[in-house]
């Protein structure tokens, strides 16, 4: 397996610098701010983030506003209550 490392300067060699990289990271939250997300937020956010992982991120970023509307803005218990199909 590669090291973080490792990873993270083929990404500095690739994206144009370590300045370019880690603009293209997530902002860090602390634990306070953690705690005042509400439960639709964090289900909303990691949700961005799985789909993110397989696609263009300006494509998903593009699209976003209509994934928060199909998933009712991502209320876990109506997201629960969503049929498989």
């Amino acid at each position: 397996m590669r090291s973080f490392r490792s990873i993270y300067e083929t990404a500095v060699l690739h994206k144009g610098g370590e300045a370019a990289v880690e603009a293209n990271l997530p902002v860090l939250r602390s634990p306070s701010q953690l705690k005042q997300l509400s439960d639709d937020r964090y289900l909303s956010d990691i949700s961005r983030r799985i789909f993110r992982a397989g696609l263009k991120h300006s494509m998903v970023d593009g699209k976003w506003p209509a994934f928060e509307e199909v998933y009712f803005g991502f209320d876990p218990y109506r997201v629960a209550m969503m049929s498989d199909e």
